[in-house]
């Protein structure tokens, strides 16, 4: 596969709602197929500027990302149905050699952030409601 230039061209806004507070944070948009499962890859901490939203066109079909990331990363998956943070989960960084390939499949996004970004926003699983704008 041949790498994508990056950022990607597209951007987008959420709105983060945890109780009474609410936030709008922009992101980079992976929206197509190839964005969605070259995801991070090919970049250096330093070229990761701003949170990345991958935005599934069809939640209930599986769609796969390539987790080679050589940098650590927050990763929040967001329920189709009611926009509930389902998984606030940390990924290290990916120290030896081979492909790690997920699947995901009823996420209406995943996003990826640095290091203490749920933390920082007050991301919770089942309490925090996010909403692309």
């Amino acid at each position: 596969m041949s790498q994508l230039i990056t950022p990607f061209e597209q951007t987008t806004s959420f709105i983060l709602s945890t109780g009474n507070q609410r936030l709008k944070i922009k992101t980079e948009l992976a929206s197509s197929d190839i964005e969605i499962f070259q995801a991070l890859n090919y970049r250096t901490k330093k070229e990761f500027t701003q949170p990345l939203t991958l935005k599934f066109s069809n939640p209930l079909a599986q769609s796969f990302v390539k987790m080679n990331f050589s940098f650590p990363v927050e990763m929040i998956a967001v329920d189709y149905l009611t926009y509930k943070v389902k998984k606030a989960q940390f990924i290290p960084a990916k120290k030896e050699g081979g492909d790690f390939i997920q699947g995901f499949s009823e996420y209406k996004l995943i996003i990826f952030g640095p290091k203490g970004f749920c933390k920082k926003n007050k991301i919770e699983e089942d309490k925090t409601i996010i909403e692309i704008k």
